[in-house]
This record gives C-alpha cells, structure tokens and sequence, in this order.
C-alpha cells in the first residue's frame, strides 16, 4: 500500500464510526430494551448482594463496554448502571472504560458521554482503542462487561464468500467457505469470551446482546438470507462493468452466529465462566416497520439504504481501493451503483423489509466463578 491508500483507508475506518452510531436504530432498540425490562440492574444488584465484600472493599465500581462505536447507544445503558449501583452505595467511584477500534471518533463519544460527570459526582470515563480480541484491561479488574451489537464483527474475513458475511444454513453456495467462515467465527467467539475471562473479578458479570440467528431460519431470517444472496449476485454484476471478475470483494468481516453456536464454548470445563441466561427476543426499528404497514415503497428503501450505509460503506470503499485502473470518480460511480442494486426490487418483496424491522437479538449473561 502507498501512503495515499493508507490514508484513505483510515479515513473510510474513521467515517464507519461516525456513520455506524448515526444509522445504529438495530442496536438502539436492543439497548432500550435491556433499560425497560431490567434485566442488567437486576444481574447488577445480584452480584452485588453475592460479593458484598468484594463490592465493599473495592475503591470503585468498574465497567467497560466493548464495541462502543461514538457512544450514542451507551448512554441510557451507563445511566442504567450508575444508578443502580449507587442505590446500594449513593457515593460508590464508577469507573468507565469505552472500547472500540483505534479509528474510532473517540473525540464525539466524549462530546456524549462526559455529561454524565455532570449529572453524577465521583465518575470517570476513559477509551481504550483496541481490537477487543486482545486483553483490555488487567486480570481480575472489572465487576461488569456490556456489549451491544458487536461480537458479530470478526477480525478479518477468513476467505471469499458468495453471501454478505456468516449466516446458519447457507444453502446454494460453496460449502467449504461456509465451513471456513463457521469455524472462524465460533474460534472468535471463544477467542472474545477468553479475554474477558482474564478481566472480569470473581463473580464478575457480563451482558453480551447481538444478532442471532436460530436453526431451522425463521422465515424473516430466511428473507435476509436470500436478500444477502442477492445482493452478492447483483454485485458481480455491476462489478463486471468495471473490468473485475475475480472472487467477491465485498464480504463483510461478520458473523450471524446461531443459538447453539454462541452456547457451544460453556460445556467447555477450562472456561471459568458461566452462562446464567440465554434469550432470544426481536428488536423492533419502529421508523421501517410503520414504511412497511403503510407500504411506502418510495421511503422505504431510502431508509433502508441509510441504515446499511452506516455499516457497510466504510468497509466497501476500503474493499474497492484494492480494485486497480480505477480513478477516484470511477470508485464512487461504482459505489452508488453497488447500493443502486441492492435494494432495487424492495417495492416487490416488502416482506424482506419487515424481517429488518423485527431483527432478532439474543441477551446473554454471563458470570465469571466465584473460585478465580
């Protein structure tokens, strides 16, 4: 790589995080739906009640988040923490600590975050910009983990693939690539859950929501499934009209697990941690779903082009900087023509979209044992 694409890889990597926490309605839900049902205040005050000790000795109560993208959907969830600890201790220091990758617009999460100083006494929120696939923070450090909407992403793309990312049941495409991306994504998924072991103090806890698919697919996962498949498809083509025919270029480094497979590392009898509940529930993005009911065909895609912009245009335009003979111009026309495709044919099927806008989610607590 020349100096020129390197920058202009870094900058697409810094814009993934502005865009990611701008068009992030899938994740939003999911963290409101963890501050409405209390299931994160009720594991708090239970690890607290279980190591009273432990809580009482300590200077102060420590949490970090991993995969924070700017901190927009932190917010309601930090909130949440603050005040329930501060029932069992209204004067308790809570120390916070934001991880996200390097490019991460750590400037705008403190524009979003450091208000909570100003609300609560005795705060202190700090970043670490790191792939949450290494250690963070010292051994036996943290009393709580929280993580919405992330473990998804992988560290790399293990191989071409004929879809978008992993998903369970991939059918009509090479099987051996699947198989690749199946054992990648669940080797990351224990890589992750290792690290957060060495973190966590004994007894600690961790809340861990994203994207799960169960098997047999739903009829709204299939929907995704064929759509992601489609979109590879429409893709070829519009990159054939610019001379590249080689595998496809566009994966996303992602990962749509199923159920058994983010259970499967818990039978393992060297892992210290636990799995205290495991539940799938559907994230409703209110703004698609009402286009839907309403059959608004005209706004729909449009809404739904901005909501996958936010995720996926950073890493399709550091993709196609790897395309050579093409001009910059050239890179954006085919950028535009690449979004053009995939949402072409919505009007017809608006049953697609309605998957989108029930997206299904897991919550998984997890506790560290009380003998480390």
């Amino acid at each position: 790589w020349n100096e020129k694409k390197e920058s202009a890889m870094e900058d697409s990597r810094v814009r993934m995080a502005d865009s990611y926490g701008k068009n992030s309605s899938i994740p939003k839900s999911a963290t409101q739906r963890v501050v409405e049902t209390g299931v994160l205040a009720d594991r708090i005050m239970q690890y607290i009640r279980e190591n009273q000790e432990q809580f009482e000795a300590s200077p102060s109560f420590r949490v970090a988040e991993y995969g924070c993208a700017d901190g927009s959907n932190s917010l309601g969830v930090l909130r949440n923490i603050i005040e329930t600890v501060r029932r069992v201790d209204s004067k308790k220091s809570i120390e916070i600590l934001c991880n996200d990758l390097p490019s991460s617009n750590f400037t705008k999460l403190f524009t979003i975050l450091n208000p909570l100083k100003e609300e609560y006494e005795n705060i202190s929120i700090s970043v670490c910009g790191d792939t949450f696939y290494n250690q963070i923070v010292p051994s036996g450090s943290l009393d709580l983990i929280f993580s919405f909407a992330s473990v998804q992403w992988l560290s790399k793309v293990p191989c071409p693939l004929e879809t978008r990312w992993y998903l369970p049941c991939l059918e009509n495409i090479n099987q051996e690539a699947v198989e690749t991306w199946r054992q990648f994504s669940i080797k990351e998924w224990e890589r992750f859950l290792a690290q957060r072991e060495k973190e966590l103090k004994r007894g600690g806890i961790a809340y861990i929501s994203t994207i799960c698919f169960e098997e047999p697919l739903s009829e709204g996962n299939r929907l995704i499934s064929e759509a992601y498949q489609f979109f590879v498809k429409n893709h070829k083509e519009v990159l054939k009209e610019y001379g590249y025919n080689g595998d496809y270029p566009l994966n996303l480094p992602g990962a749509f697990r199923a159920k058994e497979e983010y259970m499967a590392p818990f039978s393992n009898s060297n892992l210290q941690l636990s799995l205290e509940e495991f539940k799938i529930f559907s994230t409703k993005v209110p703004p698609i779903l009402e286009l839907v009911e309403n059959q608004n065909f005209q706004e729909l895609p449009k809404m739904l082009e901005v909501i996958d912009r936010g995720f996926s245009q950073p890493f399709y335009e550091i993709q196609l900087e790897k395309i050579p003979d093409l001009t910059e111009q050239q890179r954006q026309e085919l950028l535009e023509k690449l979004y053009a495709c995939m949402y072409a044919k919505l009007p017809e099927d608006y049953d697609y979209a309605r998957a989108f806008g029930n997206f299904s989610f897991c919550g998984i607590v997890i506790s560290k044992s009380l003998s480390q």
